[in-house]
């Protein structure tokens, strides 16, 4: 049978853990998984393997657990990798409504992104498990006015330099377009008026449906899709940001209120509704 026992800390963070024979059985953190979908063993070389059986990248599910590649290797192998090991370049606070702590988002160096929560002890506990999921900047979002616009971005770091760039309400989730987008968020952006900003890449395109849809079943008052000009493959609002660094606010501002202008408008089958009803149209 074989022995997990160098990897007691990673198996000790996941859901619904059983032994079967010389695999491990576990909830896959990769996915809404309520079958044990994910299948841990040790390879010939004495590594920890994993596979999804639902068919989730190894990627996505070492992003969601907070591990690296060498934490899947022998404690030796480990060791030797010490030396290229990454380091934290910055942490993106994500907060409740009273502002406490759930958990950060954390970008690496060289470039990966993880996230980690309080263990409750003053250090981190390298994975969400089922901490609840909020949206960044959460406090600033629920104390903005109703009617502003709410830019919808695709990172973190999108988000700090539009506010600062523009004074813009904005936010994002943690994950990227890696991640799904959770009713939840919509709820919290219900009667907003809202813009999808995705990055200028597959997987940026790839979110806008599942967002805009539901964002319009939890009644958001407008949704528009905004397409940002002149960026390259995977650019995003800060390379568009970047490229207008010489120009004011105030022209940076009339450029972005010039694309809400052009882009389509929706709205959600509740708002159109009430503005029937408002209306006197049955």
């Amino acid at each position: 049978m074989s022995d997990f026992s160098k990897y007691e800390h990673l198996i000790a963070q996941l859901q619904g853990v059983r032994r079967d024979g010389d695999y491990i059985r576990a909830i896959c953190p990769g996915h809404d998984d309520r079958k044990q979908s994910l299948s841990l063993w040790i390879g010939k070389d004495g590594r920890l393997m994993i596979g999804c059986h639902a068919g989730c990248q190894k990627a996505t599910i070492l992003l969601v657990m907070g591990w690296t590649w060498a934490n899947l290797m022998p404690s030796s192998d480990r060791q030797r990798e010490s030396k290229s090991s990454f380091k934290i370049a910055k942490t993106y606070d994500y907060l409740d409504e009273s502002g406490r702590l759930l958990y950060q988002a954390v970008r690496m160096v060289p470039k990966d992104f993880r996230q980690r929560r309080p263990d409750g002890k003053g250090g981190w506990t390298w994975s969400l498990g089922d901490c609840r999921r909020v949206l960044y900047r959460l406090p600033e979002l629920l104390a903005a006015e109703p009617k502003r616009l709410v830019w919808v971005l695709e990172g973190e770091k999108d988000v700090d330099n539009l506010r600062q760039a523009v004074g813009a309400v904005a936010t994002t989730k943690a994950c990227g377009a890696k991640s799904a987008w959770l009713d939840d968020y919509s709820l919290t952006l219900a009667d907003r008026h809202v813009a999808i900003v995705p990055d200028n890449d597959t997987a940026g395109r790839s979110v806008i449906a599942p967002i805009l849809g539901s964002l319009l079943r939890y009644g958001a008052r407008s949704v528009r899709i905004i397409e940002l000009g002149g960026l390259g493959e995977h650019g995003d609002m800060s390379d568009w940001l970047s490229h207008r660094q010489h120009r004011s606010p105030e022209e940076k501002r009339a450029e972005l209120k010039e694309l809400v202008a052009a882009s389509e408008c929706y709205a959600s089958q509740l708002v159109r509704s009430n503005n029937r009803e408002h209306a006197g149209v049955s």
